[in-house]
């Protein structure tokens, strides 16, 4: 999902403006996966499960953002009603429930898989130092748009064998 994608209202703290900005500063190394109600993060390799709840840092890390933002906007001395009414929308942000909201919205926002389409390319192997491409035998980058789920855990040293 690229993060240009979504253009928040300044003033906007609704849930779904809250889910957008969760999406635009870690929509790239984020999937959620509904039917396990399971987030994946890219881990410059391949999706793992986020079984340290490493998704929720993120979204603290993005409300903490956003009510910093928000006070800016009081500080800017931008409208100081609408400001401070933002500011204060913001802070709420802080609290788990709001938080929990902006994840829901977040998952309807292009970053949802299905399991299927974590291994959607059948002769591309994942290993440690990159994916290979078993019809042609070439060693490849990792890439998260080939959606790589399982690994083989080794590294391939090209010419040997």
């Amino acid at each position: 999902v690229p993060s240009s994608v979504y253009r928040v209202d300044r003033l906007d703290y609704s849930d779904v403006a809250n889910g957008e900005r969760f999406i635009e500063d870690h929509g790239d190394n984020l999937r959620f996966i509904a039917s396990w109600d399971r987030w994946l993060l890219w881990n410059k390799r391949r999706w793992v499960e986020d079984e340290l709840n490493n998704s929720l840092a993120l979204a603290i890390e993005t409300a903490k953002k956003t009510v910093a933002d928000a006070r800016a906007l009081v500080d800017e001395g931008e409208d100081a009603k609408a400001a401070q009414r933002a500011h204060a929308s913001a802070r709420g942000l802080l609290q788990v429930t709001r938080m929990r909201n902006m994840f829901t919205a977040a998952t309807a926002m292009g970053v949802s898989l299905t399991p299927h389409e974590l291994n959607v390319h059948h002769m591309l192997l994942n290993v440690a130092n990159g994916t290979i491409d078993l019809t042609t035998g070439y060693l490849r980058p990792h890439r998260r748009g080939w959606s790589p789920w399982a690994s083989a855990g080794v590294a391939c040293r090209p010419g040997s064998g």
